[in-house]
C-alpha cells in the first residue's frame, strides 16, 4: 500500500503525520486513498540537543545526520511489524486527509486518539492497537 499513496503536494485539508510509529500506524489504517507523501530532505534539518553534565545544562543544535534518519525509520518501521505492517519506505512526508466535520489537522488527531484511546482495553503493543485504530478510522473516514 505505502508505494501506491500518491505522489503530489497536498493542499488545504491535509494533515502532516508526525515521525512516530503511531503515526505511520494511522496513515496504514486510513489507507491510500486519504494519504498523500511529498518527498523530504533532511539535507538543512537540524536538532535541538541538551547536554547535562555536572548539573549544568548545555543547549545547542546539530545538523541531523543520516544515522540520526536510519534511528528514526527502523523505530517506525519496528513498530509498524510488530502491527504486521510492512515497513514504510524513507524519504517521504507522508500527510493525512481531514475530513468533514473537522476544523484542522489538529482537531483530527486528537480525535483520533480520543477514540482509540476510550476503546483500550489495557493495549499496550502496536499489534494490540492496530485493530482499535482501524475501527476508529473506519468510523472517522466511512471506509
Amino acid at each position: 500500500m505505502w508505494e501506491e499513496v500518491l505522489l503530489e503536494e497536498p493542499g488545504s485539508g491535509w494533515v502532516l503525520l508526525q515521525e512516530t510509529g503511531w503515526d505511520a500506524l494511522i496513515g496504514w489504517a486510513a489507507g491510500q486513498s486519504n494519504l498523500r507523501r511529498v518527498r523530504r530532505s533532511d539535507e538543512h534539518r537540524r536538532v535541538h540537543v541538551t547536554l547535562v553534565r555536572d548539573g549544568t545544562n548545555r543547549e545547542f543544535t546539530e545538523p541531523f545526520t543520516q544515522s540520526d534518519r536510519a534511528i528514526v525509520d527502523e523505530s517506525i518501521n519496528s513498530y509498524l511489524a510488530d502491527a504486521g505492517i510492512p515497513p514504510r519506505p524513507g524519504g517521504y512526508d507522508w500527510y493525512l486527509r481531514v475530513p468533514e466535520p473537522f476544523s484542522s489537522g489538529g482537531n483530527l488527531l486528537v480525535e483520533i486518539n480520543t477514540r482509540v484511546y476510550a476503546r483500550s482495553q489495557r493495549a499496550v503493543r502496536p499489534s494490540e492497537w492496530r485493530p482499535l485504530i482501524e475501527l476508529v478510522l473506519v468510523g472517522i473516514y466511512h471506509m
